[in-house]
């Protein structure tokens, strides 16, 4: 056979071999096709405001391409803020089941407060900011709605600027130790009022003991408003 008819049967049995394996569909998953799948994935669960940067899967891996649509889940117990694992899994006939290995950022409006604080402080609405913080990186519990705190005391000292969080407040002492206070007993149809001192501190809605001034005993009460405490009967 001439060496030039040879060279030309062979390129186009080459061509014809490149256009059919460009026409097939490929064999294996598309790595980016999974990441997108994970992104789109995981905005759906988060929102908008939250931020994904997924970890390049290694370019030795080959997964058998999936006839149907993967399927993205959070592993069982699974973290859903900074380093996470996002499962990913084909449902086939030939199934498999990876995790990728991302990290997740999501921004929040959170409070801080405007101005320094110090223990004992009631806080005021004019004491609160709200700023846009990356919450993954917030170690601790942080507030998004401050207003249940609000007339709540502050139990230690807080910086201008500091995140708030729920246990830096308690309920405020409406009755002091050594307070004089109102014991009122009874029924609404037939009340007793008598003098008597707190022998605690108490918020609103709490127990404790108390002595009549005029019997001496000591009884025990809930603490209302106004410095009230309606003993038990």
């Amino acid at each position: 056979m001439d060496v030039r008819l040879y060279l030309g049967i062979l390129t186009l049995l080459m061509a014809t071999w490149a256009a059919a394996e460009e026409a097939a569909p490929p064999r294996f998953e598309d790595h980016q096709a999974i990441q997108q799948a994970v992104e789109a994935f995981v905005q759906r669960e988060k929102g908008d405001d939250a931020a994904l940067t997924t970890t390049r899967l290694d370019r030795r891996l080959k997964l058998r391409r999936c006839e149907q649509p993967l399927s993205v889940f959070w592993p069982p117990g699974s973290r859903k803020l900074g380093s996470v694992s996002v499962g990913v899994r084909c449902d086939g006939a030939k199934p498999w089941k990876i995790y990728v290995q991302a990290n997740i950022r999501e921004y929040r409006e959170v409070a801080v407060a405007r101005r320094a604080l110090a223990r004992g402080d009631r806080l005021t609405a004019g004491d609160i900011t709200l700023e846009r913080r990356d919450v993954s990186r917030l170690a601790g519990r942080y507030v998004t709605d401050a207003s249940r705190l609000l007339g709540r005391e502050a139990s230690q000292t807080i910086r201008e600027g500091a995140l708030i969080r729920p246990g830096m407040f308690r309920a405020p002492r409406v009755v002091k130790r050594g307070q004089t206070v109102t014991l009122l007993a009874g029924s609404r149809g037939f009340e007793v009022r008598m003098p008597g001192k707190a022998l605690a501190d108490g918020v609103e809605g709490a127990r404790i003991r108390v002595r009549n001034s005029r019997s001496k005993r000591i009884v025990e009460g809930r603490v209302l408003a106004g410095g009230v405490i309606r003993v038990d009967q």
